[in-house]
């Protein structure tokens, strides 16, 4: 493992966990790896798939998450493919685009194929996979299992079919899950007596800091202020989508390049933001709770939440965004005035839907 973690990944060592993890995947075991952002848990699933030439299907959430560890796959000569909407003639199950990464898995040519978790609920995909089932599962993001969890996602209450109609092993990923969550998972997915690791969420790199400002007004002043000096990536957080939209529109007139990001927007719109945020050396998201997961921009110098989040757990998952690259990254955290009152809104209408 070592050898192909150098040779393949050039990587010279494991990281905190991962060796113990890599080494239960290869034996077939179930697993639930709780990991902080940014220490590796992609490599717990890639690196066995690699050495011991296995198939491995990986359930991801964002399209962008998928294709950005495809791209760096492929960089390094893995075979790796990933089927979703947003590829070409998507309204053609046979003779589109995905026929081709299909059938390369059918023919075991492909190490790791990503998919969303919709696409687990399709019968025609499922019926592939019965006929052509992965020797093991990755599930990323695990925590959307969680109907109590930030992000829930119906789809992923579904994947529990995976371990019990395909009898293979899985390992289920996420950064943050609490003793409730990580129960939820272990029953939602069907684990036979799983390996659980939850490591520290400890970052030396990343510093906190929390201000009280009530006024909307200066709390944009100070966040405007804040930004124009960061070298490199910045993500400000958001309650509302409203808010979204009026702090980009107060850091464009400070002549700041900030672009927006929230479910109420196009999805063509959301993906320009989303490049320029991948592509842009110094670039400003703001953005509801919609962006973020599998962020995978490690120069993320400054996270700020303009209003307070809903959790710990969701504050946790998105500051720690910042300093992938294991540099020194800030995370501020505003909060104050009618901030409370929006989540217990936000968290009523939940509770009714």
């Amino acid at each position: 493992m070592k050898s192909i973690l150098h040779s393949v990944f050039a990587l010279e060592n494991f990281r905190h966990g991962q060796e113990e993890i890599v080494q239960a995947v290869v034996a077939g075991r179930d697993i639930l790896a709780v990991m902080a952002t940014g220490s590796g848990k992609s490599l717990c699933y890639q690196l066995p798939a690699v050495a011991n030439s296995k198939r491995c299907l990986v359930v991801s959430p964002l399209i962008s998450l998928m294709d950005d560890q495809v791209a760096k796959l492929n960089l390094l000569k893995i075979p790796a493919v990933a089927t979703h909407s947003g590829n070409k003639n998507k309204s053609d199950w046979e003779n589109d685009d995905r026929s081709q990464a299909l059938s390369d898995w059918a023919q075991k040519k492909l190490n790791l194929l990503y998919v969303s978790p919709e696409r687990i609920a399709k019968p025609e995909f499922f019926s592939f996979l019965k006929n052509n089932p992965p020797d093991f599962v990755a599930i990323d993001e695990a925590h959307c299992i969680a109907q109590w969890g930030h992000d829930f996602r119906e789809e992923y209450r579904l994947l529990g079919r995976l371990k019990k109609e395909l009898a293979c092993s899985v390992i289920a990923l996420t950064a943050t899950a609490t003793p409730e969550v990580q129960k939820e998972i272990v029953e939602s997915l069907y684990l036979s007596s799983p390996l659980i690791r939850v490591h520290g969420f400890y970052r030396p790199n990343l510093k906190f800091q929390g201000r009280m400002v009530s006024s909307k007004k200066e709390r944009f002043q100070e966040i405007a202020k804040m930004v124009s000096t960061v070298d490199g990536a910045t993500i400000v957080y958001c309650g509302t989508r409203k808010n979204v939209d009026e702090l980009t529109a107060t850091l464009r007139g400070q002549k700041i390049k900030a672009y927006p990001y929230h479910a109420g927007m196009d999805t063509e719109d959301r993906e320009k933001s989303h490049q320029h945020f991948r592509e842009d050396p110094k670039v400003v998201i703001v953005a509801t709770s919609a962006f973020g997961m599998g962020v995978d921009r490690p120069d993320v110098r400054l996270v700020v939440h303009a209003q307070m989040p809903g959790t710990l757990e969701a504050y946790y998952q998105e500051a720690g965004r910042a300093g992938r690259d294991g540099e020194a990254a800030d995370c501020v955290l505003y909060f104050g005035g009618n901030d409370l009152a929006i989540q217990e809104f936000l968290s009523a209408s939940l509770s009714i839907l």
